[in-house]
């Protein structure tokens, strides 16, 4: 059972969403020869764990709303992006 979403220890999650992330790049960077289609699956982790870190870190309301679906949903992180495009000021997704 989730016990609430506290933006204290959301520096220990974004930390952990980072070292996700790094785990993935290192085994993504390592498959791209071999095994591209592996390769590629870990790298989309990255950018997965990326967005994450970021909606935690900027205290975005997806990142609460996993606590109580105790786990990140495509359209959790879709929305995500879509509200750090909104704080960066983006307006489109390619330049």
């Amino acid at each position: 059972m989730s016990q609430g979403f506290s933006f204290e220890r959301s520096s220990d999650e974004a930390r952990r969403h980072i070292e996700l992330a790094k785990k993935f790049l290192v085994e993504g960077e390592k498959l791209i020869s071999r095994d591209p289609v592996q390769a590629s699956e870990k790298l989309y982790k990255v950018a997965e764990e990326t967005v994450k870190t970021i909606a935690i870190t900027l205290k975005l309301s997806e990142a609460e709303k996993t606590v109580k679906k105790e786990r990140w949903t495509t359209g959790l992180l879709e929305s995500a992006v879509i509200n750090i495009m909104r704080r960066l000021k983006l307006n489109e997704l390619y330049h």
